[in-house]
C-alpha cells in the first residue's frame, strides 16, 4: 500500500460499491495489537445460525500507538486493487471511494485519540462497538460487518470482472504538538481561505505516512462470477 502517494489536497472520489463477487482466501492474518506501537487487523467473529451452524462476520480493528493517545488524529482504511488503483473507505459517504488525488478519506477524525481499539464496519466505515466473541444470531452480526464475499466485491469494483488482487490496509495518524503550533500560527496568517480543519487533517495524514503507522490486514484473491 503506497500511503506515501497521497499529497495534501482535497478529496476527490468515485463510488466503488458493486456486487456479485466470489472470494478465495485463507483466514485473515492475526496481528497482535501492541499498545506501545499500535496496530490493526481484520477481525473475524462467528455468529450462530442455530445448532452448530455459524457464519463469519468481519470488523476492522485499529489501535493508536501510545505516543499518539490524547492527540488530535484520524483512523484510515484503504485498499490497493491489482497493485495500482487505490481506494479509501469514507464513513461520511458510507462507501468505498476511488482515490484520484489529494488526501484520502478518513473513517474517523478525533480531537483526542483513544488508548483503546476502535472498530469499523468494513464496507461503510461506520464506527461500531467491540464485537462479541460469539454473537447470538445473524442479526447481531450484521450490525458489525459483512462476509468475505461482500468485502471482496470492493476489489472488483470497476475491474470488469475476472481475476483481481485486493490488499486491505488500516492506519492511524496524529497531529504533533509542533504541527498543531504551525496550524495555529503560520497557517493562521498565511493560509487565508483554507479550512484549518483540512490543514490539520493534512498534517495528520502526513504524520501517518512519516511514522508508518499503517498496517496490512488482508491480502485477497478474488474472481468475479458475473462481470462485477
Amino acid at each position: 500500500m503506497k500511503f506515501h502517494r497521497i499529497a495534501a489536497a482535497a478529496v476527490a472520489a468515485l463510488a466503488l460499491i458493486t456486487t456479485g463477487a466470489y472470494a478465495e482466501s485463507e483466514a485473515p492474518p492475526e496481528q497482535p495489537l501492541n499498545p506501545v506501537t499500535g496496530g490493526a487487523k481484520l477481525r473475524m467473529f462467528l455468529v450462530s445460525e442455530g445448532g452448530d451452524s455459524t457464519i463469519p462476520f468481519y470488523v476492522v480493528e485499529i489501535l493508536p500507538p501510545a505516543l499518539t493517545v490524547g492527540r488530535p488524529g484520524g483512523f484510515y482504511v484503504a485498499a490497493e486493487h491489482n497493485g495500482s488503483r487505490i481506494a479509501y473507505l469514507d464513513s461520511t459517504k458510507q462507501e468505498w471511494r476511488l482515490y484520484t488525488g489529494g488526501m484520502g478519506a478518513a473513517v474517523d477524525l478525533n480531537n483526542a485519540l483513544p488508548n483503546q481499539p476502535r472498530y469499523f464496519h468494513p464496507l461503510t466505515g461506520k464506527l461500531v462497538s467491540k464485537p462479541p466473541e460469539m454473537a447470538p444470531n445473524r442479526q447481531v452480526g450484521k450490525q458489525y460487518g459483512a462476509d468475505m464475499n461482500d468485502i471482496c466485491a470492493v476489489a472488483l469494483s470497476g475491474a470488469g470482472g475476472g481475476y483481481a488482487t485486493f490488499k486491505l490496509y488500516a492506519g492511524v495518524g496524529a497531529l504533533t504538538p509542533e504541527d498543531e503550533n504551525r496550524v495555529n500560527t503560520f497557517h493562521k496568517d498565511n493560509s487565508e481561505g483554507i479550512d484549518r480543519n483540512q490543514i490539520r487533517h493534512t498534517y495528520i495524514q502526513m504524520n501517518m505516512q512519516k511514522q508508518k503507522t499503517y498496517w496490512p490486514i488482508l491480502d485477497q484473491a478474488c474472481s468475479s462470477g458475473g462481470g462485477a
